[in-house]
């Protein structure tokens, strides 16, 4: 079944209404090429090993948390590739990817304990780091409190991290947040564990590893990832009649052929035979109407989480910069295929927000949420985090927030 919209209503008596139907007949029929896209999923594997080093860590948990990291290190495969982020009151990369198992183990040995706990930021951080790797996507964190002092949700995280196919590992020591960390592992098909036993957490660490090497054998080989998200999100999804969950939602193993997905919208169902292969990745897109725009979204700075009605839609891109100071830069926005573009963003008002990464250097609070219409077929937004502003693609501001740039009185882009 290809994708569907139903219509209901009275004849059409007008020449001008045929002229609106057969515009929704074109729409419908390009979206019906564009209901999923399917790409392949490298054996190559990248991980986050992400490790709380607040105050409450010193002493043997965090000797115990380091040992346990660099066995799991030592026990990855010779083409995986490892980043190291340690997280208190702030979050910080110590090592961005690679193979080196010695300057992995040296990143964990520096690990020293201070300040809160800004668990959710630095998930979504990992999730940030991952959303541009090739390959399989796994992040394996270890906590011993709850969540005080990130800006990320556990809403942001759980979608973050279900669209950019990242499978969330979680070991909890001690009192922590188990049914929330638990639901957000489901959720992407990852697992967490909980001790109260400092000495476990090396065989935690291995177990996690010998478990995941063994389903990442049996799945490259005979099944395929089905993910299903939505505009809005948090949508009712069946696939093959059988509801799997809210948007955005993963199916990882799922069977190699066509699968009738179907995503239960305010004003009906919407639906979608989408193919997955073995090895492969099969995103499906759902919008409560198929009349709708592609929005190109431009930031400063870069690599910002996009939000838009509370869905994660995307990251922007890290390319060549883009400056409104030029009269050309919609042009050079469109034709750049590194920038985000969110497909068929139905025509209306919608709530948009711009979350930078956690460790920008202007500190943490990077983030505007501004009420957008979408009424061009070629909307370009430039969204401005420090000076709080969006810009569209006619040069005119169409969204402010608060500003928070101490350099924009000398900077010339206005």
């Amino acid at each position: 079944m290809a994708h569907t919209l139903n219509i209901a209503g009275a004849a059409v008596r007008r020449a001008g209404l045929c002229v609106l139907v057969a515009a929704w007949a074109l729409t419908a029929q390009r979206s019906r090429a564009q209901c999923y896209a399917e790409r392949p999923e490298p054996a190559a594997q990248h991980v986050v090993l992400a490790i709380d080093s607040s105050g409450s860590m010193r002493g043997a948990p965090l000797a115990n948390a380091r040992a346990g990291a660099k066995e799991f290190v030592s026990a990855m495969r010779a083409d995986d590739k490892v980043c190291v982020v340690a997280f208190d009151s702030t979050v910080r990369v110590l090592q961005m990817f690679t193979s080196d198992r010695t300057r992995l183990h040296a990143a964990i040995n520096s690990i020293e304990p201070g300040g809160t706990t800004a668990l959710y930021d630095a998930i979504a951080r990992g999730a940030l780091l991952l959303a541009r790797a090739p390959g399989r996507r796994m992040l394996v964190y270890l906590t011993d409190a709850r969540d005080v002092s990130s800006r990320y949700t556990l809403h942001d995280i759980r979608e973050m991290n279900v669209c950019e196919g990242v499978l969330v590992f979680g070991i909890g020591l001690g009192s922590v947040d188990t049914a929330s960390l638990s639901a957000l592992s489901a959720a992407t098909s990852g697992s967490f564990e909980q001790t109260h036993d400092v000495g476990a957490l090396t065989g935690i660490y291995m177990r996690l590893q010998d478990a995941h090497a063994r389903n990442l054998r049996a799945a490259a080989a005979e099944t395929g990832t089905l993910t299903v998200r939505s505009i809005p999100s948090g949508q009712e999804a069946l696939v093959g009649g059988r509801k799997i969950g809210l948007t955005p939602v993963r199916i990882v193993g799922a069977k190699p052929g066509a699968h009738d997905v179907q995503v239960l919208f305010e004003k009906g169902a919407w639906e979608c035979s989408a193919r997955v292969d073995a090895g492969n990745i099969t995103t499906v897109e759902a919008r409560d109407s198929d009349l709708g725009a592609d929005v190109v979204i431009v930031s400063r700075p870069a690599g910002a989480a996009v939000f838009m009605d509370d869905g994660y839609v995307g990251l922007t891109s890290y390319g060549k910069p883009i400056s409104t100071a030029q009269s050309d830069w919609p042009r050079r926005a469109r034709n750049d295929p590194a920038q985000l573009v969110v497909r068929r963003m139905p025509y209306g008002t919608h709530t948009l927000r711009l979350r930078g990464a956690p460790d920008f250097d202007f500190g943490p609070e990077q983030e505007i949420e501004v009420e957008i219409t979408v009424r061009h077929s070629d909307t370009v937004l430039f969204v401005d985090i420090l000076r709080g502003h969006v810009r569209d693609h006619t040069g005119e501001i169409v969204g402010r927030g608060a500003t928070r740039d101490p350099f924009s009185e000398l900077d010339g882009d206005k």
